[in-house]
This record gives C-alpha cells, sequence and structure tokens, in this order.
C-alpha cells in the first residue's frame, strides 16, 4: 500500500511486468477501499445545518452522491481506462492494463476521499476545504503516476497526453452528468 502512494508508476510497472507476488491484486484493492469508504460515510455525513436553505438543498444532494461515491468510482474505471488508452496506447499498454491501472488509481483516490472523511464534520468549510485537497492530490498523484510509468518517454508530451485524456475525460463525466439532470428534471415534472 505504500509504494501505490510513495511510486505508484514503479508499482503499477512492476504489476504489469508480472512481478505480482509482492503486490495486491488490482480489483481487490478498490474493492475493498470502496467498502470500507461505503461503512464509514453514514457515519461521517457532513454537517450542512449552518448554510441557507437553497444551499442545503444543493448540498443535500451532493451527500446522496457521495454516498455512492464509491459505487460512482468504479463504475468510472472502465471510462477512465478508455481515455488514458486513446492517449498513451502507443506507450506500449493495451486497456486491459489500462484497466488495472486505473483500478490501482481508483483505489488510490477511494483512500483519499477515507482519509479525508472527518472533515465532513466541520460542515460546509471542511468539506470545502477536503474537496479542494483531494483535487490536488488526485491531479499529482495520476501526474506522478503516468510520468513514473513512463519514465522513458519525453515528459512533456506525456504530460499533454495525459492532461488532454483528463480534460476529455471530465468534459464527457461532465456533459453526461449534465444530460442526467436535464433527464432527471423532465421525468420529475421538475422542470
Amino acid at each position: 500500500l505504500k509504494e501505490l502512494f510513495t511510486r505508484p508508476g514503479y508499482m503499477m510497472r512492476e504489476y504489469l511486468d508480472g512481478k505480482r507476488k509482492a503486490h495486491f491484486k488490482p480489483l481487490s484493492f478498490v474493492l475493498v477501499m470502496a467498502a470500507v469508504y461505503s461503512i464509514l460515510y453514514p457515519n461521517m455525513p457532513p454537517d450542512y445545518s449552518s448554510t441557507n436553505a437553497s444551499m442545503q438543498k444543493s448540498m443535500e444532494m451532493m451527500n446522496v452522491i457521495m454516498g455512492h461515491y464509491a459505487l460512482v468510482e468504479l463504475a468510472l474505471i472502465p471510462l477512465f481506462a478508455t481515455f488514458t488508452w486513446l492517449f498513451l496506447r502507443k506507450y506500449g499498454h493495451n486497456f486491459a492494463e489500462h484497466l488495472v491501472i486505473q483500478a490501482f488509481l481508483s483505489g488510490q483516490r477511494i483512500l483519499f476521499n477515507i482519509v479525508v472523511l472527518p472533515f465532513n464534520l466541520f460542515g460546509l468549510e471542511g468539506t470545502t476545504v477536503a474537496a479542494s485537497l483531494l483535487f490536488v492530490a488526485y491531479g499529482a498523484t495520476m501526474i506522478v503516476a503516468f510520468v513514473q510509468l513512463y519514465r522513458d518517454r519525453p515528459i512533456v508530451q506525456l504530460m499533454v497526453r495525459i492532461l488532454a485524456a483528463l480534460g476529455l475525460f471530465f468534459f464527457i463525466l461532465l456533459f453526461g452528468s449534465i444530460a442526467f439532470g436535464v433527464y432527471l428534471a423532465v421525468r420529475t415534472g421538475a422542470g
């Protein structure tokens, strides 16, 4: 587990190269992290009592989403893998290997969320601080992982490809979320 945070790309490279005995299985890891998060989150829900009524409604919706965060993270592994594979496929890893890479990174992101769960107890301010920390941690660890994994590639070209993959992923995710929200609003008669 320590290697996933201190040298994630090297650890993933070893795993993909067949040195699996010393490492945990990526699917088992992400499932265990998802289970732990799913057990802990209901016991540390954010406290939005100090927010105004309109903000409280938005925060309650966010609370529902975060209550299912681990499931969302699991469901997004193939989508994340698709985009990293599309932009990094010429670097020698196939789609199945990108699924493995994304499973490790997904488990890492879920573990980050577990670590910052106590911030929820400090209300909106604590949750906002935690979200900011998570955003920075996600980006930094993903970039470090890919730079280490593809250490023999030109770093500028690699960074452009990683950022393009992430940008397209988040654009598709945002567009899909908006479309789903519109669908729900129309379906429930709220729109």
